[in-house]
């Protein structure tokens, strides 16, 4: 029989995660994309000695679980882009900006660069020309 310290334990445990975080983020996106409705909750939680928040997204086919330390709009939205980087300016996209009510000179602004990606942090669009 051979020994293993705790060390050695959480070094088996938080090495290589990387994949396992790439493969959430395919269930997300999958689900995401294959969905026919979904379902949101989050609670609060304790991460590396600070509290933070859980969000649940999923319906009958999947479940996906990610912890942030925030429980903003600005956050839920981040984490529905699933680890994509960019936001695109479509069809679809204006129609839903138009049922909201977005101000025309915006609008007229999107309109004129349908089809594009924006990079998730992208310059505020006048300072881009848009």
């Amino acid at each position: 029989m051979r020994l293993i310290s705790k060390r050695q334990i959480v070094r088996l445990l938080i090495a290589g995660k990387e994949s396992f975080l790439e493969e959430g983020r395919g269930v997300l996106r999958a689900g995401l994309a294959n969905a026919a409705w979904i379902s949101v909750d989050d609670t609060g939680a304790r991460h590396k000695a600070r509290n933070g928040f859980c969000t649940q997204i999923g319906n009958a086919q999947f479940a996906w679980f990610g912890t942030t330390g925030s429980k903003s709009r600005l956050n839920f939205l981040e984490l529905l882009r699933a680890g994509h980087g960019d936001y695109v300016i479509n069809a679809e996209a204006l129609a839903y900006m138009r049922t909201r009510a977005l101000a025309g000179p915006i609008m007229a602004r999107l309109a004129g660069h349908v089809d594009h990606n924006i990079p998730q942090h992208a310059p505020h669009p006048q300072e881009r020309g848009i």
